[in-house]
């Protein structure tokens, strides 16, 4: 089972994509938000465009193993690199963010990670989007 969280995002007030790897048991600390990888760096992370891929990616995986405070092992280290290039498609076919037009909520609830039990709040507007902070 991995330790960590992958998954795509929007970041920054100019809402780039973005893969955001935080770790499964929550920290305290700096790197509590996690580690960001925008779109326009997720090339580094590819073994078809990077021709230094190996070293790139050794060296990802061991920042951010650091920042986790995790022992930065071979099965830890290939678990991340994996995770990162199976989210790089799912980063590339994002849409653009489009920003919210004020519609009106006509539905609002939780979300609950099992595993985490974190707690995540959204609505549902009128026009059927869904959105979260």
């Amino acid at each position: 089972m991995s330790e960590f969280r992958v998954y795509t995002c929007y970041v920054g007030p100019e809402k780039r994509r973005a893969l955001h790897i935080l770790p499964k048991i929550p920290i305290i600390g700096a790197q509590a938000k996690g580690i960001f990888i925008p779109e326009n760096e997720a090339w580094i992370y590819s073994e078809e465009h990077n021709p230094n891929f190996e070293r790139d990616m050794f060296n990802a995986t061991m920042r951010v193993c650091m920042a986790f405070n995790y022992e930065a092992n071979t099965r830890r280290m290939a678990d991340l690199a994996t995770q990162i290039q199976g989210r790089i498609e799912d980063l590339q076919r994002m849409k653009p963010y489009i920003a919210d037009r004020g519609a009106a909520a006509v539905a609002e609830g939780r979300l609950e990670d099992r595993q985490t039990g974190e707690s995540i709040p959204f609505e549902v507007t009128e026009d059927g989007r869904i959105r979260s902070d």
